[in-house]
């Protein structure tokens, strides 16, 4: 039988809707005991080990129950996400899976768009650590698989089109910067910082290595407005990107992004989030020449509404 809270709170006085709904908010459904990890091959059972009411935890193979670092942080990292990138769907839950299993050494995402654990917001950790004594390392794994689900569930739409251009790294650099600098831990982010000045990554599709945080990402969020311009990328990204509708958990209809963005539709998107023309920020990160030219030139011509003042400078030929 549930009671109804009356401290600090009058329900009497509210409307029968609004009583509910704000019941149901304090009071999420209990989740499952045993969930089935179909996100791993083999689809292996875990079973809960901690929930409250913004987190599920569940422990599979060669997991000590008593463990449970990374509860407070996980959730803290989760409340920013929500505060500054706006809602996640209506679990008010992020999830953690956590295993030992040499087979799968290593972390993953599903999101609520994604059927492999039923349809939540889900980080995987798996890997030979040393789960009793963390490292800064393991905190870095929890927050890039938290990064993955702001590119691919947030602003009510499914996947990345940015991940042809920025892969599975770079996002996730400038991501754990913000969050270990929002949430005051400098040592970290100073550390962070010095690290991925010499740190490359490729593009999805491979090939040549460029300075993704030094050259792009940070210039970006120390120049052009912090975090907020990568808040307002993807919100203009869920704006005018095309999409297209999908089918979800229990027959619901949601939207996916249609494709993959080009090189120069990322750079026009960035621009616009900006408020400024970052041709050349572009240019000294990842060179310049004619096919970047011509899919930025169609960039604008396809989402003329994204604005931003032009630089009459043009952009320099090559990487710095």
């Amino acid at each position: 039988m549930l009671t109804l809270p009356t401290e600090g709170c009058n329900l009497r006085d509210m409307p029968f809707a609004v009583a509910i709904a704000s019941l149901l908010f304090l009071a999420p459904a209990d989740p499952p005991e045993v969930i089935r990890d179909f996100i791993r091959p083999g689809g292996p059972e875990v079973k809960r080990a901690y929930f409250d009411r913004e987190l599920a935890v569940y422990y599979g193979e060669g997991m000590d129950p008593q463990v449970n670092w990374m509860n407070d942080y996980t959730r803290e990292v989760w409340r920013y996400m929500r505060r500054t990138y706006g809602s996640f769907g209506p679990d008010p839950r992020m999830y953690v899976v956590a295993h030992t299993n040499k087979a799968f050494n290593y972390a993953t995402i599903n999101n609520r768009f994604d059927e492999g654990f039923g349809w939540r917001n889900v980080i995987d950790l798996g890997g030979s650590w040393d789960w009793h004594k963390p490292a800064q390392l393991n905190y870095e794994v929890i927050t890039h698989e938290l990064a993955h689900i702001v590119e691919g569930a947030s602003k009510n739409t499914k996947d990345s089109p940015s991940f042809e251009f920025w892969g599975d790294g770079p996002w996730p650099e400038i991501f754990i910067f913000d969050v270990y600098t929002k949430l005051g831990r400098k040592d970290w982010s100073d550390n962070w910082y010095q690290r991925l000045q010499t740190s490359r990554n490729s593009h999805y599709g491979g090939g040549q290595r460029f300075y993704f945080f030094r050259d792009w990402f940070y210039p970006i969020y120390q120049n052009h407005g912090g975090i907020e311009t990568f808040n307002r990328y993807f919100d203009l990204l869920a704006k005018y990107f095309p999409k297209r509708e999908i089918t979800v958990g229990g027959g619901a209809k949601a939207l996916t992004y249609a494709r993959r963005a080009t090189f120069g539709e990322v750079l026009h998107f960035f621009s616009a989030a900006a408020r400024f023309d970052l041709r050349e920020q572009y240019a000294k990160a990842f060179g310049w020449g004619p096919k970047i030219q011509e899919e930025w030139n169609k960039a604008r011509t396809d989402f003329p509404a994204l604005k931003y003042k032009l630089s009459a400078t043009p952009p320099s030929a090559g990487p710095g």
